[in-house]
């Protein structure tokens, strides 16, 4: 069970989701802007479909190498997620704690949220 280390909750999907979209927003804006949701949404969405319209669904070889290296991506991110959650609980030394406390959290959140898109790519490449 994954802890997350800056609020006493057990592991929550939605959170991780949350806390993701909140660090693509300009630190004083309401809303994105409407470019970062073409290059964060728009464009992979459309890429996405784009390729499969013109080469299908991917044979079983291609399936298998996309499983491996989603596989492999969630694996190391775990340990960078690993180091993060370590760096959150040692003293902090520094000059600028907030500023640093602010960065590992839209770190941890934003690799949580890869982690997660990972696994569900795996998910829809076994079916």
């Amino acid at each position: 069970m994954i802890i997350n280390p800056f609020k006493d909750t057990r592991f929550n999907i939605l959170e991780i989701i949350k806390g993701h979209f909140k660090t693509l927003k300009a630190p004083n804006a309401k809303n994105m802007e409407t470019k970062d949701i073409f290059v964060f949404f728009t464009l992979p969405i459309t890429l996405s479909l784009g390729l499969y319209l013109c080469f299908g669904y991917p044979n079983e070889d291609t399936a298998s190498m996309y499983s491996t290296i989603m596989t492999l991506l969630a694996g190391l991110l775990f340990n960078v997620l690993v180091l993060i959650i370590s760096a959150v609980k040692t003293p902090d030394n520094h000059s600028d704690k907030e500023n640093r406390k602010e960065l590992l959290k839209e770190t941890f959140y934003n690799i949580s949220y890869t982690i997660f898109m990972a696994l569900t790519s795996l998910v829809f490449l076994l079916y």
